[in-house]
């Protein structure tokens, strides 16, 4: 379970630097996960990603399917994106990462089928342009709910959502929240919580600027589901996150005790 509070950061880090954890100085701490945008963010609240519906949060396991919206993006010599690594949590939060080759339009089942959450897609081989040319999409077989996307050119998913892994923890000091327009009011708000359990509000900010940093202060668990979701006070808007913070791999990072 997520926690408010933790016991001082000067406990945590014990005088190291965010400079010192990204360049890998520290055993056991990394940065925070990558990055997320979206395009169409509007009146009501929505999750921060590239699908333009908010996510659904998994009841089961599923198998999924990863297609794209552009013939270019496939393994027969195709100019965009040729195959794509899908990082996902068994039910035990235990990671696995299959590679897929694309085909294109066609969607192509992943072979696994026990997808419980996934924390990252990304091409791992393109053709000429280096990266996708069209929107992929992963989605569930059975339910049709979008899982991951990776919009064109990225390369990457860009998504608030993830799942803290086995063995891990998530110490989120805020985000920088970023618009390109600053005549609207733009409201974020952090939501967590555990399988079987409801996605609860932690935080909740309203910003003008173009550029602002909201502070958090929330130690994240090993299986917490966390997402980040926004509305704009009128019309629609283009939101970008970067996270402030640091992964706590447990077993390595106490063993620098």
């Amino acid at each position: 379970m997520s926690t408010d509070l933790f016991p001082g950061d000067g406990d945590l880090y014990r005088g190291f630097t965010y400079n010192d954890i990204a360049a890998g100085e520290v055993k056991g701490l990394s940065l925070s996960p990558t990055s997320a945008s979206d395009n169409t963010v509007g009146l009501g609240f929505k999750t921060v990603w590239a699908p333009a519906t908010s996510w659904v949060r998994p009841l089961a396991t599923e198998q999924l399917q990863i297609v794209s919206d552009d013939v270019a993006d496939t393994a027969a010599a195709g100019v965009g994106a040729r195959a794509a690594a899908v990082t996902y949590l068994r039910d035990d939060y235990t990671p696995i990462t299959e590679i897929v080759t694309l085909n294109g339009t066609t969607p192509v089942t992943l072979l696994n089928t026990d997808p419980w959450r996934v924390i990252d897609t990304r091409v791992t081989l393109a053709g000429s342009t280096d990266s996708n040319v069209g929107t992929i999409s992963l989605s569930g077989v059975t339910s049709g709910d979008p899982w991951d996307c990776i919009e064109p050119g990225r390369g990457i998913c860009t998504s608030s959502v993830t799942t803290i892994q086995a063995g891990f923890k998530l110490y989120l000091h805020g985000a920088i929240v970023t618009t390109l327009d600053t005549t609207k009011i733009v409201t974020t708000r952090l939501v967590s919580g555990r399988a079987g359990d409801p996605m609860l509000e932690r935080r909740r900010f309203e910003s003008v600027e173009l550029r602002d940093y909201v502070p958090v202060g929330i130690l994240f668990e090993e299986g917490d589901d966390v997402a980040v979701e926004a509305m704009v006070s009128t019309g629609s808007a283009v939101l970008h996150l970067d996270p402030v913070g640091v992964v706590i791999d447990i077993k390595r990072f106490r063993s620098t005790s």
